[in-house]
């Protein structure tokens, strides 16, 4: 017994919201239980401004369409034509097996049936199916009314079936699916005190046939749909799908998917913000859901992939759905009906970039090999048959070009014959110089879809040699995990798309296996080292010593890593299993593209240059996910603005930016200040020796040996920069200095510092040989300092100071001192850096920590650490 409804005492909210368009599909209307869950969807979330499109309930256009493919069969058929028909419907629900035995009318099915019992089998399966419906819905007056509707309608349809007229009104027969879709549930909303009215999409959506075949003609479309919606309102308006008119008003079909082109047409002639798809799936998923517990929704993607899927035969929307939308700002969604809690999938515009990919494949398809007279017939017949396919509502076809003058048509089976017939009348015509066409072969495709930002259609995929960066890594996965399984074929590009031909009729145990690996690969730790030099090159050597077979037990990290590119200022070179797939030129942009394409959902940057370039590239990628780490310290000590900006974005974007490489060279001191602060200590000063360079030249000069000798050796054994002028000039010390305040708590820039340089700063100003000429001048000043220093039992040191007073007040410094003998600065060896902190709870006897402060061993080791602490973080997430 149909019942009222139990959300009645909502009806709509009083709040103006802005317009949107909601599609039902046939599964979501399949049966009375399936409308209750519809219209208590719309009574949650739409207002009476807003519109719905609805398709034909369950398998009913299936059903019509057989009822009106019968008639066109010949006179004499095989009884093995409708077995599969006869098993596919065959299938009754409980709910038409209960009425229509209640009736005593349940349709005897058997393959003896003369064609016009067939149809009216069939016609009606499809009026006891609403009938159904109807009775379990709805409460008089609406249920006799709409039961004398369909029952009219079906008698009409009858009459066609004797007079053998059904081809004659085929889509108007087809078309009553819709209708009494849109009946139906209009019926249920008004029954439940929602004011609603159906459209008939035919008196507004009127096409117009050109060369390309049925066009809308917007301009009336618009018009008469603007008409309509004025007359009905404060009335939610229920729109047919999948059928509109010419403009003598005859029925047009819209092929597979009509629906949901009638939506986002509606949409676009009314300039709606928003389209919701509702169907029996939570969105768009990485892989087949129904091989794969592991297969997830993706939230948001592009239009580029989802027309990708299309063409590659998926079913998830078809390219004519999104052909609406291009150019405007419609947000389009697809959500379950029967997970209505769940977002679903976002639909982005084409110039957006969400970086997803799919494994999608196809069993059961035909391939049909055709060899042209040469490239350019080749050229002119695949662009024929790509407009002939789109014509004549093809469902499925892709085109393959293996050479220049062969061309390979990929097909669903039961299209076969269809392409066979219209090839060989092409052969006919001299214009396409045919040579050859193959007979049809067994076929199955295999893909991976990527996102791209822009894409031009392709006429044909085409040999995979030359690929853009964006899909090197996907590729060689492609060939890897071919080789693995000992299969020998080629990979194809389609747009965006990689794929595989494979001599099969069913390949679910392959796309499976390729989806699961797919996913292992995405899931690494993609390390991108930037930076061969000492410090780059020394971390890369005890990387591949850790993860030497054995080696990884103490890492904190159940994911697993891989170096996937190096570059230094010459070259990248993309990386898999440690070895070098790809080399190419280095220019920031390709190497910022690379990153920000690759498939891997955890990315980690390693920057170990001293580059400005590489710095600026901060923020960007940050923005884009991207962790980093940092032995460059630019942006560490960089203007303080700018700075705050980074720590921002890494918050933000839930990314990590390590730098302990910045300071100490691996001593622990990153850890140390922070600790202290975050254990509710706080710091009142730090000084230190903080230049491994200029530690190592003050503990060695002797007052034998010139000073520039000693400059010249630190410049030959790599103590120094390739000029030593930069370290003499003490900036090094200053952004290490700003470094180590910062993780301190305060605010401080460069400027904030008193930086004096190791010896006069007029021999620094020049160019690098007149720093070289002026050698005996540097030589005699330093020495009388030193000097000095010894004759009063002191010595020199190069000292970085922090000091802090009242509020956020602070004096820093870095300069050349005099010390005494046994201060801490004094006490160490050539190379060291030592740290003294002295805070609230370290005030009388200050922390200190000591080590090498050089090395390119020791500033690998402390890259190695921020690692470390960064796949912890991975891991938990």
């Amino acid at each position: 017994m149909a019942q009222t409804n139990p959300y009645k005492a909502s009806k709509f909210k009083q709040l103006a919201l802005p317009q949107q368009l909601y599609k039902f599909g046939g599964s979501s209307l399949a049966n009375a239980k399936a409308y209750k869950k519809v219209a208590r969807i719309i009574s949650k979330h739409l207002t009476e401004n807003d519109l719905i499109v609805v398709s034909a309930s369950g398998q009913t256009t299936d059903w019509l369409s057989e009822l009106v493919a019968i008639e066109q069969r010949e006179d004499s058929f095989k009884e093995d034509a409708f077995k599969e028909n006869l098993s596919s419907t065959a299938s009754i629900s409980n709910t038409y097996r209960r009425f229509t035995e209640k009736e005593n009318r349940v349709p005897a099915f058997t393959v003896e049936h003369s064609k016009t019992q067939w149809q009216r089998e069939y016609l009606k399966r499809v009026q006891y199916h609403h009938q159904a419906i109807i009775h379990d819905l709805l409460t008089e007056p609406y249920k006799q009314q709409l039961l004398n509707d369909i029952n009219t309608n079906c008698r009409w349809v009858d009459n066609l079936i004797e007079l053998e007229q059904i081809s004659e009104f085929e889509s108007n027969i087809i078309a009553f699916g819709e209708i009494w879709s849109a009946k139906i549930l209009c019926a249920l909303l008004e029954q439940w005190s929602i004011n609603a009215s159906w459209i008939d999409a035919r008196q507004f959506l009127k096409l117009q046939y050109s060369s390309n075949g049925y066009q809308l003609n917007k301009e009336l479309s618009q018009k008469y749909l603007e008409e309509h919606l004025k007359s009905r309102q404060q009335r939610l308006s229920i729109i047919t799908g999948f059928i509109a008119s010419d403009c003598e008003g005859g029925t047009i079909t819209l092929g597979r998917n009509g629906s949901d082109y009638s939506a986002t047409l509606i949409a676009s002639l009314l300039s709606i913000e928003k389209v919701t798809l509702w169907t029996d799936v939570a969105g768009v998923f990485d892989f087949d859901p129904n091989l794969s517990d592991d297969a997830s929704t993706i939230k948001q993607l592009n239009q580029n992939l989802i027309q990708e899927l299309s063409d590659l035969g998926s079913p998830v929307l078809h390219s004519k759905t999104l052909k609406p939308l291009s150019d405007t700002s419609i947000k389009l969604s697809i959500r379950s009906t029967f997970s209505p809690e769940l977002k679903g999938s976002k639909i982005c515009q084409q110039n957006s970039f969400s970086q997803q990919s799919i494994v999608t494949h196809k069993n059961n398809l035909t391939k049909i090999h055709i060899e042209c007279h040469n490239e350019l017939v080749c050229h002119k017949l695949n662009k024929h048959l790509k407009t002939l396919a789109c014509n004549v509502n093809n469902e499925f076809s892709l085109f393959v070009k293996n050479h220049t003058n062969h061309l390979t048509l990929i097909i669903d089976s039961d299209k076969e014959a269809y392409w066979q017939k219209t090839l060989h009348q092409l052969k006919s015509d001299t214009q396409y110089s045919i040579n050859q066409i193959s007979d049809s072969l067994p076929a199955c495709l295999l893909a991976l879809v990527t996102d791209k930002q822009s894409s031009e259609p392709c006429l044909a995929a085409t040999l995979s040699n030359n690929l853009e960066y964006r899909n090197l890594y996907h590729k060689e996965f492609f060939n890897e995990f071919l080789n693995k399984k000992n299969i020998k074929a080629p990979i194809y590009k389609h747009n965006n798309a990689l794929l595989c031909l494979f001599d099969e009729t069913d390949i679910d145990h392959l796309a499976i296996d390729c989806f699961h690996q797919w996913q292992a690969y995405q899931n690494t730790i993609a390390l991108f080292l930037l930076g061969t030099g000492n410090v780059g090159a020394t971390w890369l050597k005890q990387w591949q010593e850790i993860h030497a077979k054995g080696s990884t037990h103490n890492l904190p990290c159940h994911i697993n890593q891989q170096v996937v590119l190096t570059a230094n200022s010459k070259k990248i070179e993309l990386r898999h299993n440690d070895k070098s797939f790809a080399t190419l030129d280095n220019q920031i942009t390709i190497t910022d593209k690379l990153l920000k394409h690759s498939p891997f959902k955890h990315k980690v940057v390693i920057d170990a240059t001293a580059s400005e370039q590489v710095s600026d590239q901060y923020a960007s990628l940050l923005t884009s996910g991207i962790h980093l780490i940092s032995a460059n310290k630019i942006c560490s000590s960089s203007d303080l603005t700018h700075f705050k900006s980074l720590q921002q974005l890494a918050k933000i974007n839930n990314v990590l930016w390590q730098q302990n490489a910045t300071l100490g060279a691996g001593l622990p001191i990153n850890y140390a200040i922070k600790n202290l602060i975050n254990c509710g200590d706080s710091i009142v000063q730090i000084r230190g020796v903080f230049s491994g360079t200029l530690s190592w030249l003050l503990k060695n000069y002797n007052g034998e040996q010139a000073f520039m000798q000693l400059v010249k050796q630190a410049q030959a054994e790599g103590y120094s920069e390739p000029d030593p002028r930069v370290d003499l000039s003490g900036k090094d010390v200053a952004r290490k200095l700003v470094i180590a305040a910062r993780l301190a708590g305060f605010d401080i820039s460069l400027n904030d510092i008193d930086c004096q340089p190791l010896i006069d700063s007029k021999y620094l100003q020049h160019q690098e040989s007149d720093f070289w000429d002026a050698s005996e001048l540097i030589n005699g000043d330093f020495k009388t300092i030193w000097q000095d220093a010894k004759n009063n039992h002191k010595t020199l040191v190069y000292e970085a100071s922090f000091s802090a007073s009242s509020g956020d007040d602070f004096k820093a410094t870095c300069k050349l001192k005099v010390v005494d003998l046994n201060d801490p600065l004094a006490q160490i060896s050539p190379c060291d850096n030592i740290f003294e902190i002295t805070s609230r709870w370290y005030k009388d006897n200050p922390l200190i920590i000591r080590g090498p402060g050089a090395g390119r061993e020791v500033t690998a080791a402390a890259v190695q650490s921020d690692l470390n602490a960064m796949t912890e973080f991975i891991n938990a997430q």
